[in-house]
């Protein structure tokens, strides 16, 4: 390894350099760190919008219609949907036109329970807007707080029972960056039987 200080975050061996960056095959440790040596260390942990600029940096490229960076989504550790999942959004969104089932009052789910989104890349400069307001924060992006007309981020549930983010996907992957625990939205779900 190179100069700097040496450190084992989750069982493998690291170099923190001067500037607080960590170098070489971290894994996670519960937070953990055992040092090699007896010095003091601190580690910079990157603001969101950091990440969102590393992210356009390693994964983006400009698209000339849209006129900004893209990013694939899976960048940030987030599955993009399927054909399963675009089968599911399909089918649920007919019941909703349909009349058969409604939007439902939105809950706080928490962003573990979330199986990623049916969007498969991300506007950088979207998500660098949501990074930097708070949860809370009603306001959107676009003129329109959902393209379906929820009230809201908007989510399936699928067949299997994991819920896919339908709307609202700057938004949760905004959440995950800035560390929070829940997202506020609407679950569409299958008729009980």
């Amino acid at each position: 390894m190179s100069a700097g200080k040496r450190a084992v975050i989750g069982g493998r061996e690291v170099v923190i350099a001067d500037d607080g960056t960590v170098r070489g095959g971290a894994g996670t440790n519960g937070g953990r760190i055992a040092l090699n040596t007896a010095s003091d260390i601190t580690i910079t942990v990157p603001s969101p919008a950091d990440l969102v600029a590393q992210a356009v940096d390693q994964h983006g490229w400009w698209d000339g219609d849209w006129e900004t960076y893209l990013i694939p989504i899976e960048a940030f550790g987030v599955k993009g949907g399927g054909p399963s999942e675009q089968a599911d959004a399909t089918y649920l969104l007919e019941l909703k036109d349909a009349g058969m089932i409604g939007f439902p009052e939105p809950e706080n789910m928490p962003i573990d329970r979330i199986d990623g989104t049916v969007q498969s890349e991300l506007r950088a400069d979207a998500l660098a807007w949501y990074v930097n307001h708070d949860k809370w924060d009603q306001t959107t992006w676009d003129d329109e707080v959902s393209f379906y007309g929820a009230a809201g981020p908007l989510a399936i549930e699928t067949r299997d029972g994991r819920v896919v983010i339908l709307d609202g996907c700057h938004r949760y992957v905004a959440a995950k960056l800035r560390g929070d625990r829940t997202l506020r939205l609407q679950v569409l779900r299958r008729p009980a039987a």
